[in-house]
């Protein structure tokens, strides 16, 4: 008995009318601005990562034409913005929208610092097929999980005896994960 199952391409296209503006992809926040054509080619950049991704996948012509960034790049309330305020004003958005939870569009953004930018722009080619390029990336995001808490749960000696593990872990993260661009889909 063969079973079927749908592709990555096909599990988004069926949720497109989920979405709020029938669009996928994620809200990118850009916190630095000291170069705006360094930007123009981050985004294209970010953007060639995506679709250089898409073609070796199957199906993607199903959802190609409906992948969007929403791009958050106001320089007045963005620039220096740390991790915790891009969280908030994302939530405040996902909100606003009624975004399903269930949708990584609404779950998670992608925040744009200096570090991004140098990785997305240093990075591989995302067209090349050469292993150590593919099986290594370097053009990295940092996406912001909106389960993230400021203020993460404390351990206390009950839970960890050795002192040194238990500070490190209290002391947290910062609720993001570093992912190759065009991952995920």
């Amino acid at each position: 008995m063969a079973m079927f199952f749908d592709t990555e391409a096909e599990k988004i296209h069926d949720k497109l009318p989920l979405h709020h503006d029938r669009k996928w992809g994620y809200v990118v926040s850009r916190t630095v601005d000291e170069d705006d054509a360094q930007w123009a080619t981050f985004m294209e950049r970010l953007t060639e990562c995506v679709q250089a991704r898409m073609e070796r996948k199957e199906k993607m012509e199903l959802i190609r034409d409906a992948f969007a960034w929403d791009v958050r790049d106001d320089k007045n309330s963005l620039q220096g913005a740390t991790k915790s305020e891009i969280r908030k004003l994302f939530l405040l958005w996902r909100d606003s929208v009624h975004g399903s939870r269930n949708l990584s569009k609404y779950t998670n953004c992608i925040y744009v610092d200096q570090e991004v930018i140098d990785a997305v722009l240093g990075g591989g080619d995302p067209y090349s097929d050469d292993p150590r390029t593919t099986l290594n990336p370097s053009a990295l995001v940092k996406i912001l999980d909106d389960r993230f808490t400021d203020v993460p749960d404390q351990l206390e000696v009950e839970d960890e005896s050795d002192d040194e593990l238990r500070e490190k872990l209290n002391s947290g993260d910062e609720g993001y994960t570093a992912v190759e661009v065009g991952d995920g889909l």
